[in-house]
């Protein structure tokens, strides 16, 4: 930009640059020897009016570095790097917080140390999917060991990490640690799963309703009330639909439709005895 820029100004920078007799980085002290560095700097304190430090590449590739480990450092999420033969190469506090182990401690070590050999050959499948397609992999689970002996259930997501030059030098992650919830939903399942064999095992009838009388759901005794209706054909139906299918239904219906209302209002319902026939026609108390 001649404005700014005039050849003579020019050709005075680079002379002082070849010379290295007058542009220094303000926190080494080296000689800056990358030219546009030089012409930016000038460029805005003379256009702009802003007076910018002038540092040298590898100061400022260390001041980025550092930025990036303070606030990777303020992050609640574990953070990780490895190397491409699987050797940590940084982490931050959650993650040595996490493990258990000291920042230190991981530098020796590589991922597959902390974990059984069901986990370790889990994570190397990812591994190799995201280094052969550079593409993540998000929120898969998986299981390590941490520094107690204890395991620890982690949600993850992995990167590849290439240099400035585009070369594939390792990986890099986010991981959560999802232990408490992964417990909570085993014994959730191991709940449902206990509930739903006393529930199709029962010898009473049992029919699960919604708010609106729709059945969600019924065990297998439920035959020995409507033996002509399959059990599967009942549900998703209204209550009243069913209570059609029975004998009597002119009593039943207004009577239970009744009591559902009630029931609805929380009011304390007693247990009822109600008198229908059969499929061979014969007296049945329920």
């Amino acid at each position: 930009d001649e404005c700014y820029f005039p050849g003579s100004e020019i050709d005075k920078i680079e002379l002082d640059r070849l010379t290295r007799s007058r542009f220094q980085c303000n926190l080494c002290g080296n000689k800056i020897d990358l030219f546009l560095t030089i012409i930016q700097k000038i460029y805005y304190e003379v256009k702009f009016n802003m007076k910018m430090p002038l540092i040298c590449c590898s100061c400022y590739e260390s001041l980025q570095k550092k930025k990036f480990e303070r606030i990777i450092d303020n992050i609640k999420e574990a953070y990780f790097e490895v190397d491409m033969e699987g050797k940590f190469t940084f982490m931050n506090n959650s993650f040595t917080q996490m493990t258990g182990y000291s920042s230190n401690e991981l530098m020796s070590k590589d991922y597959a140390q902390l974990m059984d050999d069901m986990n370790k050959k889990k994570v190397f499948e990812i591994f190799n999917s995201v280094y052969n397609s550079g593409l993540p992999q998000e929120n898969f689970q998986f299981e390590f060991i941490n520094k107690t002996n204890t395991k620890v259930m982690v949600e993850t997501s992995v990167y590849l990490n290439n240099d400035i030059s585009g070369k594939k030098i390792g990986f890099y992650g986010i991981s959560k640690d999802i232990t408490q919830r992964f417990n909570l939903e085993n014994k959730l399942k191991q709940s449902e799963e206990k509930y739903r064999h006393l529930f199709e095992n029962s010898p009473y009838a049992i029919w699960i309703m919604d708010l609106n009388g729709i059945v969600i759901d019924c065990n297998s005794s439920t035959d020995m009330i409507i033996p002509k209706h399959k059990r599967k054909d009942l549900i998703g139906k209204n209550f009243v639909e069913i209570l059609g299918l029975l004998d009597r239904p002119e009593y039943y219906i207004p009577f239970l439709k009744s009591k559902f209302k009630s029931f609805l209002r929380d009011e304390p319902m007693k247990p009822l005895e109600l008198r229908m026939n059969n499929s061979e026609g014969s007296e049945t108390w329920m």
